[in-house]
C-alpha cells in the first residue's frame, strides 16, 4: 500500500527558475529529518531545497546555498508560508486526539508512491 505524494503551485516570483517549477510533497519522515538538520542552512531552508523541484529536479541544498540568485532570498518567506500551510505546520495548537485518529474510510489521496 502507498501514498499518493501531492504538488504545490509556487509564487509568482519563482516560475522563472525553469520551465516546469514546482513544489513535490516529502513522505513525513524526510519533513521530519530535513527541519531538525543542522548546518549552514536552517531546517525550513533545507525542506525548501529538497522540496522546490526544477525541471524535474529538486533544488538541493548545495545548489540552493552555491547557486541560486540572491534576489530569490526576497520570496522564502512566502515559500516558507506555503510549505508551513502544505505540511500542516502553520498550527498554533496541536491536533486534538480525534483529529489525529485516521479514517481509512475517508482519506481520499491515497494512491502508490
Amino acid at each position: 500500500m502507498g501514498f499518493t505524494l501531492k504538488t504545490f503551485p509556487v509564487p509568482d516570483g519563482l516560475r522563472d527558475l525553469g520551465t516546469v517549477v514546482e513544489f513535490r510533497e516529502l513522505p513525513y519522515g524526510r519533513v521530519r529529518d530535513l527541519l531538525s538538520k543542522k548546518g549552514r542552512l536552517s531546517g525550513n531552508e533545507y525542506l525548501v531545497a529538497e522540496t522546490l523541484y526544477i525541471d524535474g529536479e529538486p533544488l538541493g541544498a548545495d545548489r540552493m546555498e552555491n547557486e541560486l540568485p540572491g534576489h530569490y532570498f526576497a520570496h522564502m518567506p512566502e515559500v516558507v508560508q506555503i510549505l508551513n500551510k502544505a505540511y500542516g505546520l502553520d498550527r498554533k495548537d496541536p491536533p486534538a486526539a480525534a483529529d489525529q485518529a485516521s479514517d481509512p474510510a475517508q482519506e481520499t489521496e491515497r494512491g502508490n508512491v
